[in-house]
């Protein structure tokens, strides 16, 4: 009898495992103007979520899809979903935006060491950048 129970269940688990539909074809369903709950209930949770200037970007990977694992964003503005597709990445890296701010610091530097009393003026604005910390 401890048999036949044991195998029950382990078919009803195989079974209901069997049915379950990959995450990538449920992250077909997410359309723009979607809530967080309506995308919540559709893909489940977000594996990686951010939050800048008031809105919400959630990302998820999507393992199994037929190009292989892929990232997706869902991105959220007064609690709608605004943008759905693949990860947005910067123009230029971080390290290029440093190289940049470095560039526009020594010019300011040498143009205030040029003419000290140039912060007097309003011929030039002199703007400082702060690196980011890593």
């Amino acid at each position: 009898m401890k048999l036949f129970g044991l195998v029950s269940f382990t078919t009803l688990v195989l079974l209901v495992s069997g049915c379950q539909t990959p995450r990538y074809k449920e992250f077909e369903s997410v359309r723009g103007g979607m809530t967080k709950g309506e995308v919540l209930a559709a893909v489940g949770g977000p594996d990686r979520t951010q939050r800048w200037h008031g809105r919400d970007r959630w990302e998820y990977t999507l393992y199994g899809h037929p190009e292989g694992d892929i990232v997706r964003e869902v991105h959220f503005e007064n609690g709608k979903s605004t943008y759905i597709g693949p990860a947005i990445k910067p123009a230029i890296s971080a390290d290029q935006q440093d190289l940049m701010n470095h560039q526009k610091n020594r010019q300011a530097e040498l143009i205030e060491n040029a003419n000290p009393y140039l912060q007097d003026t309003q011929e030039i604005e002199i703007q400082r950048f702060t690196p980011v910390e890593p």
